[in-house]
């Protein structure tokens, strides 16, 4: 008789050696895990990849916006005085102000 053999082994055959050792199935499964099942798996950190550029071009992009802020707040500070003795015809208390006002002809 013609000893039968078990339907498990049979298909243990069929499996390539490298597949065959548990450190190599550990490895695999934990590739997996990381990848597909993992809190931070691979599609979560190229989607916050993504998010992180795009916080990173707004920054840029705010950061010069502020620099232009600043800039024309220190023109308006350096050129307030101007503006009210010109627009509003403000004195300082030693000084007299005319206007000179020109005719249309």
């Amino acid at each position: 008789m013609a000893k039968r053999k078990n339907p498990l082994q049979q298909s243990l055959s069929n499996i390539p050696a490298p597949l065959k050792s548990r450190y190599v199935v550990v490895i695999l499964l934990f590739a997996i895990w990381m990848i597909f099942f993992a809190k931070f798996d691979v599609f979560t950190q190229v989607h916050l990849e993504k998010t992180k550029n795009k916080l990173q071009e707004e920054k840029e992009y705010y950061d010069v916006e502020m620099a232009k802020v600043r800039q024309d707040k220190a023109d308006k500070d350096r050129n307030v005085e101007k503006f009210a003795r010109e627009k509003h015809h403000m004195k300082r208390s030693d000084e007299d102000v005319f206007v000179i006002v020109e005719e249309e002809e």
